[in-house]
């Protein structure tokens, strides 16, 4: 799980995975301390009659199981279903289980648009675009997404541009980059935008950005070089291999070097591609 955790229980050598976020875990405390640090991530689907099975058959623990089996058959609310399992290993303390107790009663007293902005994040977390993406447009589409700030409402924009980027296209994110921008005023959003119009080829829109957002000739080279060398990167070409190259001199500290040769060498490719094209 990426941490060193104590375990003094079983561990067993068939782990469990969850279904949402993949996670493997071998034993009860690593299901705590998944729990524990997760729970913005915690939902219905994650307790699943199948992780009953596996607390009874590979950690060996029945009376465990059967408790969670009972509140899953009784519908009990999932802080009912956490403090079970938390309190079924010595991993937290009495303290920092009332702490997050206290954390789950806040996400229950939120509004149900920032539960499913919650929902939503984790969809984009866990590479789930489109439903990232059918979550989102939900959100900013409803009268209740009124209680987001205009930064807040930017952000979803940003977060839905990047669910369309992954399912559809460089020039259907622009737009959302756009709108993201416009309220939440954050550089990212920006740059993304920016970077969304050139991988889309939508010159004419680029420039037109560049001069309403005041984006420097300079800058707007550096957007260029920067997307020139990742196409090239996707592609695998000799070329990106010899602009790996030198990076060399980057770690020697000849800083100015480089980059006047990094820009020498793009703008060579720059022609020689654009020649290829036009032929």
């Amino acid at each position: 799980m990426g941490k060193l955790i104590f375990c003094t229980g079983q561990v067993t050598q068939k782990p469990y995975t969850f279904p949402f976020s993949k996670t493997k875990i071998y034993s009860m405390e690593e299901l705590n301390y998944y729990l524990y640090n997760n729970i913005y991530l915690i939902s219905e689907d994650t307790f699943q009659y199948s992780l009953c099975d596996w607390i009874e058959n590979e950690l060996l623990l029945p009376e465990v199981a059967d408790k969670i089996r009972n509140l899953l058959n009784r519908r009990n609310h999932l802080k009912d279903v956490v403090v079970s399992l938390l309190c079924s290993a010595d991993y937290y303390t009495e303290q920092q289980i009332r702490e997050l107790i206290q954390v789950m009663e806040q996400i229950e007293r939120m509004p149900m648009i920032k539960k499913r902005k919650i929902k939503a994040d984790n969809y984009l977390m866990y590479g789930q675009y489109a439903k990232a993406s059918s979550e989102y447009e939900a959100i900013v589409d409803a009268k209740e997404a009124a209680v987001f700030s205009g930064v807040e409402y930017g952000d979803i924009y940003h977060n839905l541009a990047v669910a369309k980027a992954r399912t559809i296209s460089a020039s259907e994110a622009a737009k959302y980059y756009l709108l993201a921008y416009r309220r939440n005023q954050r550089e990212e959003s920006l740059v993304q935008y920016l970077y969304a119009l050139l991988l889309s080829k939508n010159t004419e829109e680029f420039k037109a950005a560049c001069e309403e957002f005041a984006i420097s000739r300079e800058r707007q080279e550096q957007l260029e070089e920067d997307i020139f060398v990742k196409e090239l990167a996707a592609l695998e070409t000799a070329d990106y291999e010899s602009i790996e190259r030198l990076s060399d001199l980057k770690k020697e500290g000849k800083v100015a070097q480089y980059y006047r040769e990094l820009k020498n060498t793009i703008r060579q490719y720059k022609d020689t591609y654009r020649k290829g094209i036009l032929s």
